[in-house]
C-alpha cells in the first residue's frame, strides 16, 4: 500500500492525501474521492448526486436541501420536505410533498400536496379508467364526464369507445350536459 502526502503548502484541488495510486484521495478543498466505500454511520450532505453513472453525468438523483429528484420534464420524480407556503391551495413546488411527470408540481400528471391533496390526471383505479375529463368503466359502457354531450351514463352498447358512449341496446340511462335525462327500460 502506498500513501502519498502532498506538499503541505499546496492548496485547492491538489491532492493532500492519495492512497493506492489514487483510488482514495482528499484534496485541499476537502473533496474526497473513493472508487468504492462502505460507510457505517450517518452521512450529512446539503447537496450532491447519487446513483450516477459517472461524476459528470446528468443521470441519477440530485440532492438539495430538503429535496431529492431525478429526471427532467416528463420523466421527473421529486420528493420535497421544504416548508409549504399554502397547503389549502398548493401553487408552488414547496407546497407539494411529491410529484412525477413535470419539472413543476402543479403541471405534473401525479402529485401529492403537503395538505393531502392527491392529483392524478390519468390512470386506472379498480377497473375504472381515469382520463383528463372522464371516469369510465374499462369497456366505456358506464361513466361520467365533465365535458361533452353525456355527463352520466350506464348501459352503453359494445360500440362505446373512449370518445364517448353509444346507446343502441334495449336498456340504458344517460344525462346530457343540458340536463336531459333518458332512461330506457328501467
Amino acid at each position: 500500500m502506498t500513501i502519498t502526502l502532498a506538499d503541505l503548502r499546496a492548496a485547492g484541488t491538489t491532492n493532500a492525501i492519495k492512497i493506492g495510486g489514487g483510488v482514495f484521495t482528499v484534496n485541499y478543498n476537502g473533496a474526497l474521492t473513493a472508487t468504492s466505500a462502505i460507510i457505517d454511520g450517518v452521512i450529512y450532505a446539503r447537496s450532491g448526486k447519487i446513483g450516477c453513472s459517472s461524476r459528470t453525468s446528468s443521470d441519477g438523483w440530485t440532492i438539495e436541501t430538503n429535496r431529492i429528484y431525478s429526471g427532467n420534464s416528463s420523466t421527473r420524480v421529486e420528493l420535497n420536505s421544504a416548508t409549504a407556503t399554502n397547503t389549502a391551495t398548493p401553487t408552488n413546488n414547496n407546497d407539494f410533498a411529491m410529484w412525477a411527470g413535470s419539472n413543476t408540481a402543479s403541471s405534473a400528471k401525479f402529485s401529492v400536496s403537503k395538505g393531502g391533496l392527491i392529483t392524478a390526471k390519468e390512470g386506472n383505479i379498480g377497473g375504472w379508467i381515469l382520463s383528463s375529463n372522464k371516469l369510465t368503466s374499462d369497456n366505456y359502457r358506464t361513466g361520467m364526464a365533465s365535458s361533452g354531450t353525456y355527463r352520466f351514463w350506464a348501459g352503453g352498447s359494445t360500440a362505446s369507445t373512449a370518445s364517448g358512449p353509444v346507446f343502441s341496446g334495449s336498456s340504458y340511462f344517460y344525462v346530457t350536459s343540458s340536463g336531459e335525462m333518458v332512461c330506457r327500460n328501467a
